[in-house]
C-alpha cells in the first residue's frame, strides 16, 4: 500500500452521526479568511482522505494558503461513498450509509468552531468521489453551490430523479479512453468488479444544462 507518514499535512478527527463513529482530515491554512470558504474532497473508491490529500499532491492546501479557504479530506465507510448507485459491493451501499446527511453534518461540525461562508461551499471528488459530487449537487444543492467531478457521470440511479432545489455550477472532466468510467456510458467497473451503471459524459452534461 501507499506509505503515508508524515507526507499528510492535515490532522485526523472524528465525529458521531448515527452511531457510527466518522472520521475526517481538515485543512486549515494559517489565515483564515472570514467568513472563509470550504471545499470538501471526496476520495475514490478503496482511497481515504489521507490518499486524495496525497493524490492532489496538497495542491488544495495550496490554494487554501493563498485564498484562506478550508479544505476537508473526509473518510468514507469502508473506503467507499453511497453515492446513489445501486448493484455496488460496498459496505457503504450494503449499509445504506447516509454521507449526505454525513457531509452536512461534518460541515456543521466545522462551522461550530471556524467562520464558514455557507454561500461558498463546494465539493470535488475523483470517481467513486466524483459520484458523490453529484449526488451532492441533486440532494443537498442548499449547502453545495458548485461541485466539480471528475472521471464520474450522472448514474442511470441519480440521473433520472435529480431534482436540486437550487441551480448548482457544475465542472465535468471525463476521459475518453477511460476503462473505468466508460466515456459512452455503461457498466462502470474496477478490477473487474462491477459498480453500476453510468450515463455517457455527452447525456450528464445534457441532463446538467436541462437542470440549471
Amino acid at each position: 500500500g501507499l506509505r503515508l507518514g508524515s507526507d499528510v499535512e492535515s490532522p485526523c478527527s472524528t465525529m458521531s452521526l448515527d452511531g457510527r463513529t466518522r472520521s475526517y482530515r481538515l485543512y486549515v491554512p494559517a489565515r483564515v479568511a472570514s467568513p472563509a470558504p470550504v471545499v470538501f474532497v471526496l476520495h475514490g473508491g478503496g482511497g481515504s482522505g489521507s490518499n486524495i490529500e496525497l493524490i492532489t499532491k496538497h495542491g488544495f492546501n495550496r490554494i487554501a494558503d493563498r485564498d484562506g479557504a478550508i479544505v476537508v479530506y473526509p473518510d468514507g465507510v469502508g473506503r467507499n461513498w453511497n453515492d446513489g448507485r445501486s448493484n455496488v459491493n460496498s459496505t457503504a451501499f450494503k449499509e445504506n450509509v447516509d454521507d449526505v446527511a454525513f457531509l452536512k453534518a461534518l460541515l456543521k461540525e466545522i462551522a461550530s468552531s471556524h467562520p464558514v461562508d455557507r454561500e461558498r461551499v463546494f465539493a470535488t471528488g475523483m470517481s467513486n468521489g466524483g459520484f458523490m459530487s453529484y449526488r451532492l449537487a441533486c440532494d443537498a444543492a442548499g449547502t453545495f453551490r458548485a461541485v466539480v467531478a471528475v472521471v464520474a457521470g450522472l448514474s442511470v440511479d441519480v440521473g433520472p430523479r435529480c431534482r436540486p432545489e437550487r441551480p448548482v455550477s457544475v465542472a465535468i472532466m471525463n476521459g475518453t479512453e477511460d476503462p473505468l468510467v466508460p466515456w459512452a456510458g455503461g457498466a462502470v467497473s474496477a478490477m473487474g468488479i462491477k459498480r453500476g451503471e453510468t450515463w455517457s459524459a455527452q447525456r450528464t452534461y445534457d441532463r446538467w444544462v436541462e437542470i440549471d
